[in-house]
């Protein structure tokens, strides 16, 4: 396999990444860090940077209680290479976001128009003075 191929492989599977915790009785796990799905990423845009604990059971699957039992470098590792691996996935969805954010904004002036024209129908139906039938 060539570089991009291993690559392409880790992204889809995810990279393992083996962790400890803040209870050193607890063993030391390996865990798949995986790119976040499509279906969270309007969660995830919500938590980056804002939440590690569910950032962190994005990527890994894992619960919130989980994430919060682990060491701070483990923590760092999983964030760093979810991030890493999501960044491409994440990027494309906000552009999206963004144009379609762009596209309402321009076409407000015509929902607006839409809106009082409905509205004026709905007045004018009700005064008798016009009829949809």
């Amino acid at each position: 396999m060539n570089e991009k191929q291993i690559e392409e492989t880790e992204t889809i599977l995810g990279r393992d990444v083996t962790v400890t915790f803040e209870d050193p009785e607890v063993p030391k796990e390996t865990v798949a860090v995986r790119k976040v799905a499509l279906r969270h990423l309007g969660r995830y845009a919500n938590v980056i940077s804002n939440d590690d604990a569910t950032e962190i059971a994005l990527y890994t699957g894992k619960s919130v209680a989980w994430a919060e039992s682990l060491d701070d470098a483990s923590v760092e590792e999983i964030i760093e290479t979810g991030r890493e691996l999501s960044r491409k996935r994440f990027t494309n969805f906000a552009i999206r976001a963004t144009k379609f954010d762009q596209q309402i904004r321009q076409d407000a002036p015509v929902l607006g128009q839409l809106a009082d024209l409905a509205r004026n129908t709905l007045v004018a139906s009700r005064s008798g003075g016009a009829s949809n039938t």
